[in-house]
């Protein structure tokens, strides 16, 4: 943060900067991005990722004039305005933001964001933007890069822990991962830990403690090592270990291989091929990325996909206290998906509320299984399921929490549900929760449970077998009384029935029903010279049940309190 000796000034951007500054010179490019005074280092190092795309930097713009800000060379507004999208808060907003920048006044210098070269603006809006629309400048000085990259983007995030000593099982899992990410051009942001103990890091290893890093590209060499592409947001700074601009183990080959990288990210930041030039971005092995760097979060955006999303909060009204005294309940969502496509789910805590609530997920459609977290819950502010292929028709998300203070839920849960799909989907809702059972299905569920014998649906851990056969608890019934089986049971036609009901029905061959002409196969009833089902005979006249006693006339039975006809 800026200390409190210095004096700050605000002034329109013409006169801190050069002439010719314009709002792109030659496109968003990740070099362009300094941080200042502010320890914003998560937004900015999002924003140098983004703009690996300039069109994604670009398209954040409200366009005054069509086609203004999608130029490589867009021109400043006259008026000094400027409309920015974010989706901060759970939907899309547009926020007007002026080209007054806070400068220190003995310098003229910007305080916070700067530009690399002095001539470009964009990244000062953007950060004067994200400012106004969480409040002031002070209170986006710390934070998570995943969730800038969400409220930049409007796409889900997920954050993936790394440690030092992962086996190569977990390396080769996690490399794999970066591969996919970067081919599909997802953005990536990464993190080193504050350190407790008295190593600099920066002294030693040129990288900083509590820093964000904007991840570039990955490559696999022709040695087989495993390198990373990062961005200091300082534009300074840079690692010094293996394959670091000054490393003495770089080959021909090896700077041949990085060089065509360069040219095929070419907004990697660097346009020489002179490794002295240190510009804030550098490669770092895998091995040594998993040593300092203790998180990485990738954000899932794909050109043209659509975001939809519920601002809510939870009904109190279905949180209940369990034996040990935890506050649990079950919330349901419900959207329709129109045709078949790809997407994902995200569900958000408030974090100005206070801390996250433990939470899990799962996507079903007709009780099938489409997607989910995990069986854990996750006291985790953000929640994120990827790669879900929607089905045409409507589909459930079921919201679980388990919150062992329930004080914590006095105040009310509020939750943004973000459904990112490639086409658009309707009707995304909260709905009453008695609509629905409580069941948590994951897919996994299916290939470890299997599905009811009876309703086909995918079976949970209360699932009952019995004759070779399997049985979901509502199923887990007896076929005459419907009564919950819980001790003896016995089959008939390939269902269960309770001892009571195996002893007190017989089967009546041959014979039907008197009141609907049907066999008569279960428990019934002898009256009136004839045999009925139990649900037939009923009174003529308010076809209540005659269990209690009855009357007859015309041959008819009455309940005793009918009026029939004489």
């Amino acid at each position: 943060m800026v200390g409190t000796g210095f004096e700050i000034e605000w002034r329109r951007a013409t006169d801190v900067f050069s002439k010719d500054l314009r709002l792109f010179d030659g496109g968003a490019d990740p070099h362009d991005v300094r941080q200042g005074s502010l320890g914003n280092c998560y937004f900015l190092c999002a924003l140098a990722a983004i703009a690996k795309k300039p069109h994604r930097i670009s398209n954040l713009f409200s366009e005054a004039v069509p086609g203004q800000f999608h130029s490589e060379h867009a021109a400043l507004q006259k008026n000094g305005l400027y409309g920015i999208k974010l989706c901060a808060h759970g939907g899309w907003e547009e926020v007007i933001v002026d080209d007054l920048i806070p400068c220190f006044k003995n310098t003229n210098e910007p305080c916070f964001a700067k530009s690399h070269g002095r001539k470009e603006l964009w990244a000062i809006l953007l950060e004067k933007a994200y400012a106004k629309i969480h409040g002031s400048y002070e209170s986006i000085s710390e934070g998570y890069a995943g969730e800038a990259l969400a409220d930049i983007l409007g796409a889900p995030y997920k954050g993936y822990a790394l440690h030092e000593g992962m086996s190569n099982a977990e390396l080769h899992k996690l490399w794999g991962n970066l591969v996919s990410f970067d081919d599909d051009d997802f953005v990536m942001c990464c993190k080193v830990p504050e350190t407790e103990s008295n190593i600099n890091l920066e002294e030693t290893v040129g990288l900083v403690d509590g820093h964000a890093y904007s991840v570039i590209t990955v490559l696999q060499l022709s040695n087989g090592d495993r390198v990373l592409g990062l961005r200091n947001p300082w534009g300074a700074v840079e690692w010094t270990g293996a394959y670091s601009d000054d490393w003495s183990g770089w080959t021909e080959q090896l700077r041949m291989e990085a060089a065509m990288h360069f040219v095929k990210h070419k907004d990697f930041g660097r346009t020489s091929l002179d490794h002295a030039v240190h510009s804030g971005s550098f490669w770092i092995k895998l091995e040594d990325f998993v040593r300092y760097f203790d998180d990485i979060c990738v954000c899932f955006f794909r050109d043209h996909w659509c975001h939809n999303s519920l601002l809510t909060e939870l009904n109190r009204q279905a949180i209940n206290i369990n034996t040990t005294g935890h506050a649990e309940g079950t919330f349901h969502f419900t959207f329709h998906v129109p045709k078949k496509m790809k997407g994902m789910i995200q569900v958000c805590q408030d974090k100005n509320v206070g801390e996250p609530v433990p939470v899990r997920f799962c996507v079903m459609k007709d009780r099938v299984p489409m997607g989910g977290t995990s069986e854990l819950y996750f006291p985790s502010a953000t929640l994120c399921c990827h790669d879900i292929d929607f089905k045409r028709g409507e589909h459930e998300i079921r919201l679980q929490i388990l919150e062992p203070d329930p004080s914590k839920l006095i105040g009310g849960l509020p939750v943004v549900v973000v459904v990112y799909t490639e086409f658009g989907i309707r009707k995304l809702r909260q709905v009453d929760p008695s609509c629905n059972g409580s069941d948590f299905i994951l897919p996994e569920n299916v290939d470890h449970w299997g599905h009811c014998s009876l309703c086909h649906h995918v079976l949970t851990s209360n699932a009952r077998s019995a004759q070779g056969k399997k049985f979901c608890y509502k199923c887990w019934v007896c076929q005459d009384c419907h009564e919950p089986i819980t001790g003896k049971f016995r089959f008939r036609n390939e269902r269960p029935q309770c001892v009571n009901c195996a002893k007190s029905k017989r089967m009546v061959c041959g014979v039907k029903g008197a009141g609907c002409g049907q066999a008569i196969t279960g428990r019934h009833i002898k009256a009136l010279g004839a045999t009925w089902h139990r649900d037939c005979f009923k009174c003529s006249t308010c076809h209540g049940d005659l269990s209690h006693g009855f009357v007859l006339q015309n041959a008819r039975p009455y309940c005793c309190e009918a009026h029939f006809p004489p």
